[in-house]
């Protein structure tokens, strides 16, 4: 009801004003016919207006608020108007290909539960290490040439191997864990101590190559996966993808020692030293390298001759990468060695500790075809063992005492 007061006094007040106006026109001759009409109905506005803006002055801060609210809902009517687009263009393309990596255990005889694979870009960029647990999956790689090196288990999973050189596939070794340095009970002194290497297997892939016609298949097979929406590399179609299958084979190979003895009844227990053998392995050139280790080992429970209460064997295994590499300049220059220390079963302990050059009595068992190393074998004839009289304990005891605490020493 207010408001209509307000709005009748309004025009009211208009209307008195453009009466007087027009008065003063007609009286002066200013207008005639027409637009006399014209000027009536704009001056009413205008006197209308003027009256409004006397009594209801405009608000400069309603001003700004309205301009405020205009530009909201412009804003809200641009979000509300956008497409959404998914998270990769469909109609960009990507910078890499997706490579399917499969690893096949069959020939080392193995089946562990992680593995690796290095690519190592032929330009000396960085290498990418691909970690997986399964026997088929994916990686990313940008377009370019790479040396692949795949082995069982990751870097950090081993108990007597450490790795070093691994930014480069012509260095990357693998090498015996270092140990403290030992002396037997007889007092031998005996250096470059390692730790038995555990079971390596490992294949290698020179010259990979990733084209651009792999990167386009991959741009294309991505614009797919966004059209039919999510798919994860685990089930998606690699059949037609790019692929590096590993068949790794063992660079490890067991080592196994028989001595035979004449008096074994007088050993009370016996433990072994071979050295010589390769103390690493490298893994892009698929070689043992020229560095040599020893490696202490204990010998089991005897085994006596037929018929025999004083005469037998004792036996004891080891691993290793093998024996040196003979290239020309180190060829017949490598030389292997076995001490046997043993301890008698006299009161006194009495320690007996020949050494043996065992270059020429090593036999390798060798697979010809996929040119690796089976295992090693070392007999040693008879060997007279000092008669000494036994104590009330003289019965062969495998758990040989310790020659000092071992150590790791991390290179």
């Amino acid at each position: 009801m207010a408001r209509w007061r307000r709005e009748k006094e309004t025009m009211k007040g208009g209307e008195q004003l453009a009466s007087r106006r027009r008065q003063v026109c007609c009286a002066t001759g200013y207008f005639s016919g027409a637009d006399y009409a014209d000027y009536t109905d704009s001056l009413f506005q205008q006197c209308v207006r003027s009256v409004v803006d006397k009594k209801y002055p405009r608000n400069p801060r309603l001003k700004r608020n309205r301009m405020q609210l205009l530009i909201l809902l412009l804003l809200l009517l641009l979000l509300t108007s956008c497409e959404r687009r998914p998270l990769v263009d469909p109609e960009s393309s990507v910078n890499y290909a997706e490579v399917v990596v499969e690893f096949d255990w069959e020939l080392a005889g193995m089946s562990p539960t992680g593995m690796t694979a290095i690519f190592y870009p032929t330009d000396g960029g960085t290498p990418l290490v691909h970690k997986t647990g399964d026997l088929v999956s994916t990686v990313r790689l940008r377009e370019g040439t790479y040396h692949v090196v795949g082995f069982n288990y990751s870097f950090d999973e081993f108990d007597g191997i450490l790795f070093r050189g691994t930014d480069r596939y012509e260095t990357i070794e693998a090498y015996a864990t270092p140990q403290k340095d030992v002396t037997t009970r007889g007092g031998t002194q005996v250096t470059g101590v390692t730790a038995h290497p555990d079971i390596l297997a490992v294949d290698r892939i020179g010259n990979f190559e990733v084209t651009a016609e792999m990167v386009r298949q991959t741009t294309e097979q991505v614009r797919s996966r966004q059209t039919r929406g999510t798919v994860t590399l685990a089930n998606a179609d690699t059949r037609s993808a790019a692929r590096v299958v590993l068949t790794p084979m063992r660079a490890v190979a067991p080592g196994y020692v028989k001595v035979h003895l004449k008096g074994l009844n007088y050993v009370r227990s016996a433990r072994g030293v071979i050295t010589g053998l390769s103390g690493s392995y490298f893994l892009g050139e698929g070689k043992a390298s020229p560095e040599s280790c020893a490696m202490v080992f204990d010998f089991g429970s005897p085994t006596y001759n037929e018929g025999s209460k004083l005469d037998g064997t004792v036996e004891g295994s080891f691993t290793t990468f093998g024996l040196l590499p003979e290239d020309a300049a180190t060829r017949g220059q490598a030389r292997y060695g076995l001490l046997f220390s043993a301890t008698l079963v006299d009161k006194e302990q009495t320690s007996f500790e020949p050494y043996f050059d065992v270059t020429d009595l090593i036999r390798q068992e060798v697979d010809v075809n996929l040119n690796i190393l089976l295992r090693l074998d070392i007999e040693i004839g008879e060997v007279d063992v000092p008669e000494v009289k036994p104590d009330d304990e003289g019965a062969f005891d495998v758990n040989v005492g310790d020659w000092g605490e071992e150590e790791n020493v991390y290179l």
